[in-house]
């Protein structure tokens, strides 16, 4: 389907949808192949219109199908995604209004051409609305009772125990267990004559240096990667393509980087081993 296509059905659903004169606004990709608009119809509330196009992934996977079916399909069939099947998303608000939480109405939904108008919850992110001067903690307490107390309830009759014994049982096993784990790991690699983590080498000043170093490279490799486009899209209004356009120059240092590894660190210190001159 062409792009002129997917407008012209974009067109068909808002106007079927009572939202023809609706001004569109598009908004910056969530690192998916889902794009957004804004909608302010001329006398209502702003909505959202989401555009999925069940085409732009690969299938999810079908119940019965064997292993070797969904490698065959695609990732979303191995790791068992929706895909780009708008009606999850539906079936999910759906859930979560039924357990009283706050998820999006849906007044209008075309599944099979992956469309649909969304209520607009707004941009109060949590970051924005604390600068503004919101009391941090009772933010955060509401986000936690809604993940505790709502959507994993059902972990405590089966286990018979009511929600504050279980999670405090759950929070002591688990500590005792990591306890025990972290105790056995510790003897193990002193004792044994040839362990697989050498735990004395962290004595040795050289090594805690270039373990740190290598942890703050990675760290900084991580933003540039990952946070770098995140904040592009989240701040500066990139899409996804836009902020990878932006970056793609990190290419060339993975490249050059890549290069180098190959070599060993034997032949990379030789390479780079300084002249010293005099005494």
């Amino acid at each position: 389907m062409s792009v002129s296509d997917r407008e012209q059905l974009r067109l068909d659903f808002l106007a079927a949808a009572g939202l023809a004169e609706a001004a569109r606004a598009p908004l910056p990709g969530d690192a998916s192949t889902r794009r957004y608009e804004r909608l302010t119809p001329p006398g209502g509330p702003t909505l959202m219109l989401m555009d999925q196009a069940p085409a732009a992934e690969s299938p999810p996977a079908d119940p019965a199908w064997t292993p070797e079916q969904r490698h065959a399909a695609g990732w979303n069939a191995v790791a068992r995604l929706s895909a780009g099947r708008i009606e999850a998303f539906a079936a999910v608000a759906a859930h979560l209004k039924s357990l009283g939480l706050s998820a999006p109405e849906i007044p209008a939904l075309d599944a099979p051409n992956g469309l649909a108008v969304l209520e607009d919850f707004g941009d109060a992110l949590f970051a924005r609305v604390i600068e503004d001067g919101a009391e941090e903690t009772p933010l955060y307490l509401t986000a936690i009772e809604a993940l505790a107390d709502h959507l994993h309830p059902a972990i405590h009759p089966a286990i018979g125990l009511t929600k504050d014994v279980a999670a405090g049982a759950v929070l002591v096993c688990s500590l005792a267990a990591l306890g025990v784990g972290l105790a056995f790991f510790l003897v193990w690699e002193l004792t044994e004559p040839h362990p697989i983590v050498n735990l004395r080498l962290f004595a040795r000043r050289n090594f805690v240096m270039g373990t740190a170093a290598l942890s703050v490279g990675y760290g900084l490799f991580f933003g540039n990667v990952v946070l770098l486009p995140l904040w592009l899209q989240q701040w500066m209004g990139y899409t996804a393509t836009d902020a990878g356009m932006a970056l793609a120059h990190n290419i060339y240092r993975a490249a050059y980087a890549s290069e180098d590894a190959q070599e060993g660190p034997r032949a990379f210190a030789e390479k780079r081993k300084p002249v010293w001159k005099g005494r």
